[in-house]
């Protein structure tokens, strides 16, 4: 099975904010730290989904004629 590149950056992002968010709840102690660092673990992950699709889609848009 082969994936498209925008799937695939998908998928990445994914697996990064799986990670991302994982350690920054597991370093968390209290509640006040488990917002904080939820909060920056889904702006991480919607700043890695955001440069894959840039990504991604630049290269595609440059190639329509």
């Amino acid at each position: 099975m082969t994936r498209s590149p925008s799937s695939l950056a998908v998928a990445v992002a994914a697996g990064v904010t799986r990670i991302v968010y994982t350690s920054f709840l597991g370093a968390a102690s209290d509640a006040g730290a488990v917002r904080g660092r939820f909060v920056l673990a889904n702006a991480l992950a919607g700043l890695a989904a955001t440069l894959a699709h840039i990504a991604f889609a630049l290269p595609r848009a440059g190639n329509r004629r």
